[in-house]
């Protein structure tokens, strides 16, 4: 199973690319202040919990929408 890419990758805050759900996985693990910690801990079992090709994209999708939550999308 190849890893999923986002297309176009994420550009979030401080200065972060994200173009793999293991990129995204390790940007969240890193965010340790946020306004959501609840959805940030089911963000990350939803990534950790991947096997599949919809499950990555579920996963993918959801990060994505967390990080747009959390305001950490740069426009």
């Amino acid at each position: 199973m190849a890893e999923f890419v986002f297309g176009p990758p994420l550009l979030l805050a401080p200065h972060a690319t994200i173009r793999t759900l293991s990129e995204a996985m390790a940007y969240v693990r890193g965010c340790i202040t946020v306004r959501r910690p609840h959805i940030r801990a089911g963000v990350l079992r939803a990534l950790s919990a991947v096997s599949g090709d919809d499950q990555q994209r579920l996963a993918a999708k959801g990060s994505r929408l967390w990080v747009e939550t959390e305001d950490f999308i740069c426009r």
